[in-house]
């Protein structure tokens, strides 16, 4: 029988040199993962004040899936 946890991974991938120097701005004891689920949890509580502050860092999106296949001559 599988390994059950209670709380679920979830996945993201930042960019490197994003997860580093946002990680060096954490308060000494806190982690991102921490930092993360403040995030959630403010989105949660008070979503306009949190939209509006991050708005304008919002990252473009990406194409999700397989790239399509290459026509063929």
């Amino acid at each position: 029988m599988g390994s059950r946890h209670e709380l679920t991974t979830s996945t993201f991938r930042p960019e490197r040199d994003e997860l580093i120097d946002a990680g060096a701005h954490l308060p000494q004891g806190k982690t991102m993962d921490g930092f993360l689920r403040a995030c959630l949890r403010t989105l949660r509580d008070d979503p306009q004040a949190l939209l509006e502050l991050i708005g304008p860092r919002w990252p473009a999106d990406k194409p999700r899936g397989r790239p399509p296949k290459k026509a063929t001559p």
